[in-house]
């Protein structure tokens, strides 16, 4: 599998699915051990650092995909040793791409605290093993703030290696991988959403994300005893996430959408997140916008019917769809069968809005 251009701006389209990727944004990939790591108090500058570490080693991510030697690091922009043998790597972080110069000296901070940060990783010996390790041994830090000021963050080869190699199957084709957007994961506004978005990406040719309340909280590195009672989770997290994220994402998720609180006993223990794509969402908006043309042409109906039955295409979906589909052509069929007799239908809309709304607007 060869990895896509960095930036692009088209559509790639077939008959049976559709990619988009947003104007201007970099496709990012990396491991899935990276993707499910566990990154204890992450705050939201260092998440923006480690997104941005991430995309600068993308040159050795896909030369690795590719079959080859990372370790040729001399070829890699942004990334530099002193010496060949050293154990160390340097990536540059140019901070004017990830902030404004007033806030410059919190990044400087969160940089140096990334030093005493552990992170838990599916380690390279198997599935018995995690690695626990720290992101970065040092800090090269400007000693005069400028516009263009670069911060070098030194990472240990092991650490590097964990964070570009993505496992092969026997062809030597990439496999358990995650493909997401920098800009994206770069820009949210709470410290969640790097990681859920990146967790949803991972899950999206998939098109649902299904787990409990407590998993979730695990993955996003809340502890368990926090928000106890789920309208706190929702509304501290989930829906501050949701904001981010939604239309402005190439995936994302409605909080309000039928099934995705899973109930036991009136708790909610577990979730289901439909994953929303501008491509799914083009299909939701085409598919209501058929049905509104069937209801216009074969049912007799106006525009004050069609608002009768605007709740309905709320919460459309595409199994929506085809139920109201099913019941259009039952409710053909029977009208053709009743036509001229006694019972025959005089108000064809009305009855179909009667029928869709006993149906579908519970």
């Amino acid at each position: 599998m060869k990895p896509d251009n960095d930036k692009s701006s088209s559509k790639k389209a077939n008959k049976s699915s559709q990619t988009i990727i947003l104007p201007g944004c970099t496709q990012i990939f990396q491991s899935n051990r990276v993707t499910n790591g566990k990154f204890e108090k992450f705050g939201l500058l260092h998440a923006k650092l480690f997104v941005t570490l991430i995309r600068k080693l993308q040159e050795a991510v896909k030369f690795s995909m590719s079959g080859g030697d990372w370790r040729q690091l001399n070829l890699f922009t942004g990334i530099m040793t002193f010496d060949k043998d050293s154990a160390y790597l340097y990536v540059a972080i140019p901070l004017s791409e990830i902030t404004k110069p007033n806030r410059y000296p919190e990044f400087f901070e969160a940089a140096k605290e990334l030093r005493t940060i552990t992170v838990k990783i599916k380690s390279a010996l198997g599935r018995d093993y995690s690695s626990y390790t720290g992101l970065i041994n040092g800090v090269e830090e400007p000693t005069k703030i400028k516009k263009k000021s670069v911060l070098y963050l030194q990472i240990h080869r092991e650490v590097a290696r964990l964070l570009i190699e993505i496992d092969k199957n026997r062809e030597g084709v990439p496999v358990f991988y995650t493909k997401y957007l920098y800009e994206v994961a770069l820009n949210g506004t709470n410290k969640y959403t790097w990681k859920l978005y990146i967790i949803l990406s991972s899950w999206k040719a998939r098109g649902f994300y299904r787990c409990t309340v407590d998993e979730l909280k695990e993955q996003l590195n809340i502890n368990s005893n926090d928000y106890p009672a789920f309208s706190d989770f929702k509304r501290r997290v989930l829906l501050p996430v949701q904001k981010d994220l939604e239309k402005k994402s190439d995936c994302w998720y409605d909080c309000n959408r039928p099934g995705f609180e899973i109930r036991k006993n009136k708790k909610v223990i577990a979730l289901c997140f439909a994953i929303i794509t501008p491509e799914h969402e083009k299909e939701i908006s085409d598919k209501a916008e058929y049905i509104r043309h069937l209801l216009k042409t074969y049912y007799k109906c106006v525009d004050r019917h069609l608002v009768q039955l605007q709740p309905i295409f709320i919460n459309f979906t595409p199994a929506t769809c085809e139920a109201i589909l099913n019941k259009l052509i039952s409710l053909r069929e029977y009208f053709e069968a009743v036509k001229g007799a006694d019972r025959c239908v005089n108000d064809i809309a009305a009855y179909t809005v009667k029928c869709l709304q006993e149906e579908f607007m519970h």
